[in-house]
């Protein structure tokens, strides 16, 4: 069987050599963009991931008490419950975390509990309610314990 050989003239071989490297170098910026934005994306995470451990360190001895949505977007309030309350501070375990949520089926408020929180409030929220739970943890000021149900 012969071999079928394409000859170019020498023009159209510069050219198609220009075109192919024209191609490889445009895939290679493509590539190098990728690398670019997914390192970013990195050190984006984990600037976050500092800031939140930030907060939650500052939550401990800077606020009286926190009112905190369940449903957040990077780290949602149970686990940052949770962080709160397995920190090495003698103050982690004292400062009272009312849970927000809008699901208020029993087994919500099992799982705020078990994360940590005080109290779990239903949204709507009920300025009455809100107070309550506030003034109920204010008057506890001690280890995080269950509560009855506003």
């Amino acid at each position: 069987m012969t071999e079928m050989k394409y000859i170019f003239p020498k023009q159209l071989q510069s050219v198609a050599a220009l075109a192919f490297i024209a191609v490889l170098i445009f895939l290679l910026l493509i590539l190098t963009v990728m690398v670019h934005m997914r390192n970013r994306k990195l050190k984006s995470t984990l600037e976050e991931q500092m800031a939140e451990r930030r907060l939650l360190d500052k939550i401990c001895s800077d606020f009286t008490a926190v009112y905190m949505d369940i449903m957040m977007p990077r780290m949602n309030g149970l686990d940052a419950a949770r962080t709160i309350r397995e920190m090495k501070r003698r103050d982690a375990m004292r400062v009272p975390i009312i849970a927000i949520s809008a699901n208020a089926f029993a087994e919500d408020i099992i799982n705020s509990r078990l994360a940590g929180m005080n109290v779990h409030l239903a949204k709507p929220l009920d300025a009455e309610k809100v107070i309550v739970a506030l003034k109920q943890c204010m008057a506890d000021n001690s280890d995080v314990k269950l509560h009855e149900d506003l």
